[in-house]
């Protein structure tokens, strides 16, 4: 009997909780996923270029050839996973022109070649973030063709 009792009162306590919880919880949006899936991308690349450079202070050839190709790779995922842009495909269009030469000249052994298009892949990435930041979602969405 006692145990009814309680489970009168405790069973509508505990949905009234949980009812707190789940209207207080905002619901994730596709722009916040698309957000989300595009910083971790972008940490990606970021940590593909910061071993391409040190792959090229050690003269390691095939590392640079596979850091190249990675940067080439998270680019064409980054371009599918974000919202679309005209000026971030653009840039992505010369990221990855930058890695893919990196990349080639890596196979010939060609360092300073390498360290060239290490270069364009870096400054490709500062024009690329001077362009689109502070923008809003929406912002960035109003600039597809």
């Amino acid at each position: 009997m006692l145990f009814r009792n309680c489970l009168k009162v405790v069973f509508p306590v505990m949905v009234l909780v949980a009812l707190v919880f789940y209207v207080e919880k905002s619901p994730v949006s596709a722009v916040d996923v698309a957000q989300d899936a595009q910083g971790s991308l972008m940490q990606q690349k970021l940590t593909q270029a910061q071993l391409l450079l040190e792959s090229l202070a050690l003269e390691d050839y095939e590392s640079m050839a596979e850091h190249a190709k990675a940067i080439h790779r998270i680019s064409i995922e980054a371009d599918w996973a974000g919202i679309p842009n005209k000026d971030y495909s653009r840039y992505g269009d010369k990221l990855r022109e930058a890695a893919a030469k990196a990349e080639e000249a890596a196979m010939e052994e060609n360092l300073d070649s390498v360290a060239w298009h290490y270069m364009q892949v870096v400054v490709t990435c500062v024009e690329c973030h001077k362009a689109v930041r502070g923008q809003s979602p929406a912002e960035v969405a109003m600039l597809m063709p």
